[in-house]
């Protein structure tokens, strides 16, 4: 599994700054009944009068103006783009208005096609009053209510005039000045990592001013409800990305469905947004126990099969740049079998399209890049997950990553909660590593024996490789320790014992791109021990004998089940043995010592190990007694 250290670097923000302005559409199936609630809030709530065409209308209007002054780079003070529907009948959408807010660039200058404007949100937008059933209100929400169109040749607005214009019949003081559409606009409603709203506006063409728009879907339906669509804006501004040594990504989504719809939140049916991602800014937070959390819960309902988040970058990772992601996968979706994973999806894109530049899947990454997702270990303090660490490299220039769940692929009964985002970070001149480490001289070591481990890592082309270290997992507290002597693309742990058993071990790789070199992590690879087999007692019946006497010689071990013992007398343990039996019958000439040895099964069958000893005494023969017989 891999990993990279997180670099973040700041963007540089240019407020649009120039002059602000505002306005109201009277829309809905009762036109000419009012506007209802709609408009904008202080301080964008002074107004004049103005002339022109107003969507489908052609006539005199107020509109809201405001200069320079007002929404530039303020993070306190907002407005409310209030769009509002009442007196519905039959289903219909009553009167009521859709509501814009416009901002011109500072002294009305061009900003370059395909540079986005961002208009900070704060909060979430919301609704109120609409309370449809699950089928009429799927995708079509608030969110989907916020839309941006940029313009050229955008002026000032102007106050006074007293002119008139033959598309209206009396005179007006005010001209909003807004020019003419600049191409088409793509918009996307993101969070940053703080969790604060924005929605993105990116024109096709040059532009000087950028308008963000609330209004309601044409497709709603309402009957006797008053509702508004509210959304706040603070101030709106380009961005300079923060080159190629910003990991992170910018802005994440809040969770979309098939087809990129995103789903109310405000409770439509009782479905709420945690059902697709919950928490999505926890997983570009930069905290390592902060995730998002997707679920399948909506499956149920038919909503969609798919639920996706998706990744926004400032800037275009390069061929030879990789992704990391940390993901936490629910133990039943592993249960369900690997080629599963498949439900697992990863796309890349570049710019504003929506055909993907890259396409796989976790099953098919897994493949690749060699990891046992049988083998992850357990979530610190989650049970029900397991955690999987990686990099994959596209191959392709990208700046937006969409990871997607398909639940209906995967199976009914996988609910909430499946997959979890950790972390998204890009790898920049991500290093291949063309071997994963493996136990060198056996998957299984015996106990005091050694065991090595290697990897080989080629930097890219760009990048560089300046060193290794090899790290083992600490149990106790999950963290990883840093082997002693493991600098190298190989390790050997010298003289293993039986606690080393089981111990998780991965090599660290210094390296990438030579500005910003990350630290890029290996699979983990388990290091299983065999405990040496050892003699727990040894007896003889008789240690004391006299010459030509046999002793019985008896051996046990506790430590390993079918043992073989080898008996020797010798301390070197060298020749053949004088029994492969826990017992020795030996009918030593002089003291002679007997050492026994003995073998568990496997790999460490024919290593000798710890021997165990014992004496036996043989008594010199004494000549017989000399009977002297005197005569008297």
């Amino acid at each position: 599994m891999f990993a990279l250290n997180k670099e973040v670097n700041g963007q540089t923000k240019t407020y649009l700054t120039g002059q602000k302005t505002g306005n109201k559409v009277q829309a809905g199936s009762l036109i000419g009944l009012g506007t209802g609630s709609a408009g904008l809030s202080a301080p964008m709530s002074t107004e004049a009068w103005g002339c022109g065409l107003l969507g489908a209308q052609t006539n005199e209007f107020r509109f809201y103006y405001a200069d320079q002054t007002i929404l530039t780079g303020s993070t306190s003070n907002s407005t409310t783009i209030t769009a509002s529907r009442n007196f519905g009948l039959a289903g219909l959408l009553g009167s009521g208005a859709d509501t814009y807010l416009q901002f011109r660039n500072t002294a009305n200058a061009t900003i370059t096609a395909n540079t986005p404007t961002y208009f900070k949100l704060g909060g979430r937008p919301t609704n109120t009053g609409i309370t449809l059933a699950v089928g009429g209100l799927l995708g079509i929400v608030e969110l989907n209510s916020i839309t941006g169109t940029a313009y050229s040749g955008a002026s000032n607005y102007k106050l006074n005039t007293a002119t008139t214009n033959a598309l209206c019949s009396n005179p007006y003081n005010g001209l909003e000045n807004n020019g003419s559409v600049a191409g088409t606009s793509t918009t996307k409603l993101l969070l940053d990592a703080a969790g604060d709203w924005y929605a993105k506006v990116t024109p096709n063409a040059a532009y000087n001013a950028v308008r963000l728009n609330v209004a309601f879907p044409t497709d709603l339906s309402l009957a006797n409800v008053a509702a508004e669509i509210n959304v706040n804006v603070y101030h709106a501004f380009t961005e300079t990305d923060g080159g190629i040594c910003n990991t992170s990504p910018q802005f994440t989504s809040p969770g979309e469905a098939l087809g990129g719809i995103t789903l109310n939140t405000a409770g439509v049916g009782g479905l709420q947004l945690s059902q697709l991602v919950a928490n999505p800014q926890q997983a570009i937070n930069g905290n390592a126990g902060d995730y998002s959390s997707f679920s399948s819960g909506l499956a149920s309902v038919g909503v969609a099969n798919q639920v996706a988040q998706s990744f926004y970058f400032d800037h275009k990772a390069t061929t030879e740049d990789g992704v990391r992601l940390q993901l936490g996968i629910q133990g039943s979706l592993i249960n369900l079998g690997l080629l599963k994973l498949t439900t697992i999806k990863f796309n890349a894109y570049n710019g504003t399209s929506t055909t993907p530049v890259y396409q796989s899947n976790l099953n098919d990454l897994a493949t690749l890049l060699q990891l046992n997702l049988l083998n992850l270990v357990v979530i610190n303090g989650s049970p029900s997950h397991k955690k999987l660490d990686f990099v994959f490299k596209p191959g392709v220039q990208f700046d937006r990553l969409e990871v997607v769940f398909d639940q209906g692929v995967a199976a009914v009964g996988v609910l909430g909660d499946a997959l979890r985002i950790y972390e998204v970070n890009l790898a920049p001149a991500l290093p291949t590593i063309t071997l994963q480490p493996t136990t060198a001289n056996s998957t299984n070591i015996c106990e005091g024996s050694n065991a090595g481990f290697n990897v080989t890592a080629t930097a890219a082309t760009s990048g560089v490789i300046t060193g290794y270290q090899w790290q083992y997992l600490n149990a106790a507290d999950s963290t990883w320790v840093d082997a002693p002597s493991g600098t190298t693309s190989a390790l050997t742990v010298t003289a293993v014992t039986n606690a080393m058993n089981n111990r998780w071990y991965r090599a660290k790789i210094l390296g990438g791109n030579a500005s910003c070199p990350g630290e890029i992590y290996s699979n983990e690879v388990k290091l299983t021990v065999t405990p040496r087999a050892v003699a727990s007692d040894i007896t003889a019946l008789g240690t004391t004998v006299c010459p030509g006497i046999s002793s019985t010689l008896t051996a046990s071990t506790l430590t390993v089940a079918s043992p073989s013992f080898k008996w020797y007398s010798n301390a070197a343990l060298t020749g053949s043995p004088l029994s492969s039996t826990n017992q020795l019958t030996a009918a030593p000439t002089i003291t002679t010592s007997y050492w026994v040895t003995v073998q568990g099964t496997g790999k460490c069958e024919n290593a000798p190990n710890t021997a165990k000893q014992v004496t036996i005494t043989v008594n010199s023969l004494q000549p017989p007694p000399v009977l002297t017989i005197s005569s008297n």
